[in-house]
């Protein structure tokens, strides 16, 4: 299947003829952009957060974004995004008129600027990004950038940023824009404000959010020790469907709490409320990180630095490859005490 994709995306985009080749296109004359992150995982549409506020900030413009269906709403509230557009993949291999109705509402949008957020080849981003026809197309370098793009950066060089530092190299080095690039961010609804208040006392709250599988996974020992210990505070243990075996290994305790969100946005409320957060390399450390919370979080390698948080609070990065389990919990209880 993916051998057929390439072959199609070959013969499609060697028709394609650019008519602005050499074309370089101003920061004053951008009046439209169009963002393609078509992807379901909660860590990778909160990082383009960072690119879409560069993208107001130095072009003066509010881009257009494309996403999958699952965790869309992480952007729904958020301000400096002019229109949401949903890349609905089922629907359209069911009915491809769909998908034809889709592109030609791409193309009439006549995008000054569009911006393939993908660092690897993607089917469906380099397709969208090939038909909507804008005048000028940038993104990252992969086995066919240089059939569909105007401008591509050598991600191999960038792997020492931050994810949404990484994914804003392109704009910045298109238009030589030097500046920093901006935090990222998780914009909530504004009844929430009502929550915050009605959650708010000197207890001091910490959130520990079990993880997901196999590695990803906070050490059940590890929250018991925690829960033990710090049994003056109030302790919300997060968890999802995949966890719910591993929650009944914790303890109950009169001031803990077991939260099961039933939505991201419930997930992003509840960690708005907290004082500290502690939780695997998973879609919720960048929920914390945008909305800019003091995060303990736990690797099982090093690549902290790449997805690792990125607020102005305290941060501890753990590598439990590298810690024995008594010293994990002593830098935890450390992090709490001082936060």
């Amino acid at each position: 299947m993916k051998n057929i994709k390439y072959f199609i995306f070959e013969k499609l985009a060697s028709s394609h003829v650019r008519k602005r080749e050499g074309y370089q296109l101003k920061k004053e004359d951008v009046k439209n952009v169009l963002l393609i992150r078509q992807d379901n995982r909660i860590g990778n549409i909160i990082f383009i957060t960072s690119l879409i506020s560069l993208i107001e900030k130095e072009l003066n413009v509010k881009p257009d974004v494309i996403l999958g269906e699952k965790f869309n709403g992480i952007l729904q509230n958020n301000p400096k995004i002019d229109n949401l557009f949903i890349y609905s993949q089922k629907k359209f291999l069911k009915n491809p008129m769909l998908f034809f109705k889709f592109i030609k509402n791409m193309k009439k949008k006549q995008y000054d600027l569009i911006i393939d957020c993908k660092n690897a080849f993607s089917f469906n981003n380099a397709i969208v990004t090939l038909f909507a026809n804008g005048k000028v197309k940038i993104g990252f370098k992969n086995i066919y950038s240089d059939k569909y793009l105007d401008y591509a950066v050598d991600g191999n060089e960038l792997v020492h940023l931050h994810e949404s530092e990484y994914l804003a190299a392109p704009v910045l080095k298109y238009f030589k824009i030097d500046s920093p690039v901006p935090p990222m961010n998780y914009y909530l609804k504004e009844n929430t404000r009502e929550q915050e208040v009605k959650d708010s006392n000197s207890t001091k709250k910490i959130g520990i959010h079990i993880g997901g599988r196999g590695q990803k996974s906070l050490d059940v020992g590890i929250i018991n020790d925690i829960l033990e210990k710090f049994g003056d505070y109030d302790i919300k243990i997060i968890y999802g469907p995949d966890e719910i075996e591993k929650l009944k290994l914790i303890n109950d305790k009169k001031n803990v709490e077991k939260i099961f969100p039933k939505t991201i946005d419930d997930l992003a409320i509840l960690i708005n409320t907290l004082d500290v957060f502690i939780t695997p390399d998973t879609g919720p450390l960048h929920v914390a990180s945008a909305l800019n919370k003091n995060i303990v979080a736990i690797f099982t390698g090093d690549t902290f630095q790449r997805y690792g948080p990125r607020t102005d609070k305290k941060s501890l990065c753990i590598n439990v490859s590298d810690e024995s389990k008594d010293s994990i919990f002593d830098k935890i209880s450390e992090f709490i005490y001082n936060v």
